[in-house]
């Protein structure tokens, strides 16, 4: 089982290997990104800031409910579900600020940026019907597993300080510089996946217990995310990031906002592990 320091040691041991480099271009898919002759550091790949991101994902605290989802109380589950909420929640808002930053600080190469934007902004949003937004799917998700598993929803419980932190600092992230706000976006979805992956896993556990109806209203707001939604999101991002970050000061702006927005995940999933773990019997 991966102890909280250990998945965040992990990440920090690749991010401290990646400013070490010191060649002038990288290859990533088909392409060869060739940097500005004053920069003497690549950008990291797309697939390896993923291999970050899944690191972080693979915590203490989703393992566990991965592994052990049926060992856990209602109030375990309460505490982790109302501080998911919280998290998943502002996740329009984070993108709908990044996307006033860009359109505010316009350059000829952010139109491609800026409808990926409008794009992921729209299915989060359930393309302009509440009821399929995202966050919506996800509470009725969890009301639906707590009636089934418990015998009644789960209680909603104030956001855990980490948790309040990560959501505030995130805003302040998706609000600063385009090229910090973009490093922030693609540590986030490069996070949703794996993330997602674990969540769905530990609700697996208790199928046998639903109807295929009650499993289709635990298991929906999973699956419009499993379909491709969350690697669509984030191989847009990798098919416009790179172009971008052509010169020293933009390279090492997004490198900062990928790591602030990382270490704000990690601190995150700390909490709420420690949290909901140790109430467990």
């Amino acid at each position: 089982m991966i102890k909280n320091g250990d998945y965040w040691m992990r990440a920090v041991r690749f991010l401290d290997a990646a400013r070490s480099w010191s060649v002038h271009d990288i290859r990533f898919s088909e392409e060869v990104i060739v940097l500005d002759e004053n920069m003497t550091t690549p950008n990291r790949t797309f697939r390896e800031l993923s291999d970050v991101s899944r690191a972080v994902a693979s915590n203490h605290l989703l393992i566990d409910w991965s592994e052990n989802s049926e060992q856990w109380s209602f109030h375990q589950y309460s505490i982790y579900v109302s501080n998911m909420a919280f998290r998943l929640g502002p996740t329009v808002a984070r993108l709908r600020l990044g996307l006033e930053l860009l359109k505010n600080n316009f350059e000829s190469d952010f139109q491609e940026l800026i409808d990926a934007f409008e794009h992921n902004i729209s299915d989060e949003a359930g393309n302009g019907d509440a009821k399929k937004s995202h966050a919506h799917l996800f509470l009725k998700s969890s009301r639906t597993y707590s009636v089934g598993v418990y015998g009644f929803e789960f209680q909603r419980t104030s956001p855990l300080d980490t948790t309040a932190t990560l959501h505030a600092e995130s805003m302040k992230i998706f609000s600063s510089n385009p090229y910090v706000m973009l490093g922030a976006t693609v540590a986030q979805e490069t996070h949703a996946l794996p993330q997602l992956e674990h969540m769905f896993k530990g609700a697996s556990r208790k199928r046998d217990i639903f109807s295929d109806e009650q499993w289709h209203d635990v298991s929906h707001f999973y699956d419009v995310h499993l379909d491709g939604t969350e690697l669509r999101h984030a191989e847009d991002l990798n098919d416009i990031v790179w172009s971008l970050l052509n010169t020293r000061e933009k390279e090492n702006k997004f490198n900062d906002g990928f790591d602030s927005f990382i270490e704000l995940q990690s601190g995150y999933w700390a909490g709420l592990a420690s949290a909901v773990l140790d109430r467990k019997p």
